[in-house]
């Protein structure tokens, strides 16, 4: 079911700023530039340029990370396995990661989606798979929704349909564990304007995300390039009034859901509540799992993922 200019209007006004729908047109302009050892630089008609990093051969993924203010590094070497099977792409969504800057009014849901399908335009995809975790949950069912034939199957793992939700049980699981300094931590987290400033709030946080992980490592190992911006921006603007709930009965290409038992800031609840509006989708809850489902229990996550995708 297509939705009406109005109707994606009214959606995606948790952008905070006004929208323009008019096509995106050729792609005459685009062009390729070296980024680092991530990715390749794509300068897109919607005036972005991202960094992408593409890995395997075969049906593609768009792969869509979350923060905002993070980047596409997150999920590797985690994922990295299904470039086996398939062609992994890993964009930088604007203003994130190793992707350029843009100014603040062009920091919009709507923009971010269109970037999206300029890419798969790009790169002369008909259809992808478009998997989202946490954030990039709430962009993978923006798009869904507006460019709905383009996505073949569809993943929302750890993330919501709605800021309106509400997080009371998400506070009960972290009560007994999270300390002060993350609770100070966590009050940053929609002023933070200095990039070192959101990584050091960023480490300071993370053990919250994870049921029972080695998180140390993990920061040990991090290639994240942070951008405040991005965190900042999204948490006074974006936020406030995102919610999916309206559309996602429109929603008919398959999709899977997935959550973490302890995940405390995108809960269970908030899974059920797209499992239950999305037509027959799939939920599927990780036990032993956090947030980050699939670094906790990675090979549970890629076997689900490799049955969903070829059922």
């Amino acid at each position: 079911m297509q939705l009406s200019r109005r109707d994606f209007t009214k959606l995606a006004a948790g952008a905070g700023a006004s929208l323009a729908l008019s096509g995106l047109g050729g792609l005459g302009g685009m062009e390729l530039s070296a980024a680092d050892a991530a990715g390749s630089m794509i300068t897109l008609p919607t005036g972005a340029s991202l960094s992408v990093e593409t890995q395997g051969t075969g049906r593609p993924i768009l792969v869509i990370h979350g923060g905002l203010g993070l980047d596409h590094t997150y999920f590797q070497p985690w994922l990295d396995p299904l470039a086996q099977q398939f062609q992994l792409v890993y964009p930088d969504l604007r203003g994130n990661g190793r992707s350029a800057a843009v100014a603040e009014g062009d920091y919009t849901h709507e923009k971010m989606i269109d970037d999206l399908d300029a890419l798969r335009n790009t790169l002369g995809f008909k259809q992808w798979i478009v998997l989202g975790h946490s954030y990039g949950g709430f962009i993978a069912q923006l798009y869904a929704i507006k460019y709905p034939d383009t996505v073949s199957q569809l993943v929302l793992l750890d993330t919501s349909p709605a800021t309106a939700l509400g997080n009371a049980d998400g506070a009960q699981l972290v009560a007994k564990k999270i300390t002060p300094e993350q609770t100070a931590a966590l009050g940053k987290l929609g002023t933070v304007t200095d990039d070192n400033e959101w990584k050091q709030v960023w480490y300071t946080i993370l053990p919250l995300y994870f049921h029972n992980f080695d998180v140390p490592s993990l920061i040990a190992t991090d290639k994240t390039v942070y951008r405040a911006t991005g965190i900042s921006w999204a948490a006074k603007n974006l936020l406030p009034t995102y919610d999916t709930r309206p559309f996602l009965g429109t929603l008919t290409m398959p999709t899977l859901v997935g959550v973490g038992r302890y995940d405390w800031i995108t809960t269970v609840r908030k899974s059920e509540v797209l499992y239950k509006a999305i037509p027959g989708s799939e939920l599927v809850i990780f036990e032993q799992s956090g947030h980050f489902t699939f670094i906790e229990e990675q090979s549970k996550v890629l076997e689900t993922l490799q049955r969903f995708l070829y059922a």
